[in-house]
């Protein structure tokens, strides 16, 4: 996982991941002063490289009826 984890961390120290304004102050996200999070349920494959990466992350863990999940996550790409 090195690589990986390598390239996850340089990511988060870009503008694209930050946005210009938190990326002028605080040049990567491990630097942030606020509480943040993402809402994604994909993440969860990912979550052994999240933990690795801010291994003070808490989880939230929500179970949600899937059919629902894959309405959600199909709108707006043809995807019925």
């Amino acid at each position: 996982m090195g690589l990986i984890e390598d390239h996850a961390r340089f990511m988060m120290g870009t503008v694209d991941y930050l946005g210009a304004s938190d990326y002028l102050v605080n040049r990567s996200i491990v630097n942030l002063r606020y509480p943040w999070g993402w809402e994604d349920p994909r993440h969860t494959f990912m979550l052994p490289l999240r933990l690795s990466l801010f291994p003070r992350a808490r989880v939230v863990c929500i179970e949600r009826d899937g059919i629902d999940v894959a309405q959600l996550l199909g709108r707006g790409t043809g995807v019925r």
